[in-house]
């Protein structure tokens, strides 16, 4: 299967190239300027989300009791992870009364979770431009939260 995410590297090379252009053509008209101006953007999306994504990996990773169930770094900032002994929808709505939005369940991939065992489906986080790392120490301090009730 082809490459899913753009190059990151790549993209910021090309942003480099891009801003550049634009220094050189001060003429140019608004409908280019705001061609390189969005590849620029993309670029410095995909850095910053890049880095949040492995923060956010890390992060998890030392919250006790939560399990990555795939155990490799995603390429994408989207990370499914559990927290046993609760149900995915139990952390989510327990996340979701301290203010941290998250997704549960199978995510349109029931075949999948339930030949890997888990048909009670994950909890799915995604960041995206509004994330930053603060929101990441949010949800893990409400994971920890979570992990302390006692059933």
């Amino acid at each position: 299967m082809g490459e899913v995410l753009p190059d990151v590297k790549g993209c910021a090379e090309k942003a480099a190239r891009e801003l550049d252009w634009l220094k050189a053509n001060p003429q140019a008209s608004r409908e280019e300027w705001a061609s390189h101006i969005r590849g620029y953007v993309l670029a410095k999306f995909l850095l910053e989300e890049e880095k949040l994504r492995d923060y956010l990996w890390e992060e998890l990773s030392r919250v006790p009791g939560v399990e990555l169930p795939l155990g490799v770094k995603p390429r994408a900032g989207i990370v499914s992870f559990l927290l046993p002994p609760f149900y995915p929808y139990d952390v989510a709505v327990l996340l979701d009364q301290q203010g941290v939005a998250v997704r549960s369940g199978t995510h349109c991939a029931q075949p999948l979770l339930d030949s890997m065992g888990l048909s009670q489906g994950t909890v799915r986080v995604s960041l995206g431009l509004y994330n930053n790392a603060q929101d990441v120490d949010r949800l893990c301090a409400g994971l920890r939260r979570i992990a302390a009730i006692k059933l």
